[in-house]
C-alpha cells in the first residue's frame, strides 16, 4: 500500500469537510440574518398625530396623511414590519418614553438645543415644516416678532415640545384644532401652529387668522429609540431611495 498517496488524499477529504462545515455555518447565519430582516418590527402610534392636517393620521386608509404614508414606505423598502397604535399625544409620549411605542416624527428644532434625547437617535431628513405664531388677524401686529409672545399666554398642544417654553405660559390643549377655536373664543391671544395646520383648521372652523411670526422652521425626522439603532441605516437607506425614486414627491403630489 502506497501511504505517500493516500495521505494527501485523506488531507483533501479533511479540508473539503472543514470547508463544507464552514460554509454551512456561514448560510445557518445569513439565513437568520434574513430572517431577522423580514420579522424586524417597530411600534408607533397613530392618533397623537390625527389633528395635523395634512401630515397626520387622517383615518382614511387611501389617503392615511403624509406621514403615515411615508412610513408605510420607509418601512416596505426598508424590510420593518410595524405596528400601531391609537393615543392621545400626551400618552402617546408616555408610551414613547417607557418603550411601549418604538419611534415618533419630530423637528429637533422643536426641542431646545436641538436635543432630542439621549435616550433617541434621528434619521436622515424626511421634508421641512413651518410654525407660526398665530393669532386673530386684530392683534397680528401684538405678535409680529416672536419675542412679542414671551411673557404671554400662549396656545400650545398638550405633550408637544417647544424649544422656549420656558419663555411663555402654555395653555394646552389637545390639538391644533383646539388651538384655532381657542383663538376665536379669546382663551388666549396667540398660539403655536404648523402653517398647513393653521391654515387647515381655519378653514374648516370659519375664520380668519395670521401667521403672525415665525416661531420654528426645521427638518422632520423618525426619532428612534436608542435599543433599536442598529435599524437605522437601513431606514435613512429606504429615505434616500425613495427621495431618489420619486416616491417622496408622488406621496406630496396626492396631498
Amino acid at each position: 500500500m502506497n501511504f505517500q498517496v493516500i495521505i494527501p488524499k485523506i488531507k483533501r477529504i479533511v479540508n473539503v469537510a472543514i470547508f463544507l462545515i464552514a460554509t454551512s455555518m456561514t448560510l445557518g447565519s445569513f439565513v437568520c440574518s434574513a430572517t431577522e430582516t423580514v420579522t424586524s418590527t417597530l411600534k408607533y402610534d397613530l392618533g397623537s398625530t390625527k389633528a395635523w392636517v395634512p401630515f397626520g393620521y387622517s383615518g382614511n386608509q387611501q389617503k392615511p396623511g403624509i406621514i403615515i404614508a411615508l412610513i408605510e414606505l420607509i418601512m416596505m423598502q426598508a424590510a420593518i414590519s410595524t405596528e400601531t397604535s391609537y393615543l392621545p399625544v400626551k400618552r402617546a409620549v408616555t408610551a414613547l418614553e417607557l418603550g411601549q411605542i418604538d419611534f415618533d416624527v419630530v423637528s429637533p428644532n422643536w426641542f431646545k438645543d436641538k436635543i432630542i434625547g439621549v435616550d433617541y437617535v434621528s434619521s436622515v431628513p424626511l421634508f421641512e415644516v413651518t410654525e407660526y405664531f398665530v393669532t386673530l388677524p386684530n392683534v397680528a401686529v401684538e405678535f409680529n416678532q416672536a419675542e412679542m409672545a414671551y411673557g404671554q399666554l400662549v396656545g400650545t398642544v398638550a405633550g408637544y415640545a417647544y424649544f422656549d417654553d420656558d419663555k411663555f405660559t402654555r395653555a394646552d390643549f389637545l390639538s391644533e384644532s383646539e388651538l384655532v377655536k381657542g383663538l376665536v373664543k379669546g382663551r388666549f391671544k396667540v398660539a403655536i401652529i404648523e402653517e398647513r395646520a393653521a391654515q387647515y383648521w381655519a378653514e374648516k372652523h370659519q375664520t380668519s387668522i395670521a401667521l403672525a411670526s415665525l416661531h420654528t422652521k426645521g427638518d422632520i425626522v423618525i426619532r428612534l429609540r436608542k435599543e433599536h439603532e442598529n435599524l437605522l441605516p437601513r431606514i435613512n437607506q429606504a429615505i434616500s431611495v425613495l427621495k431618489k425614486n420619486g416616491q417622496f414627491k408622488k406621496v406630496f403630489d396626492d396631498y
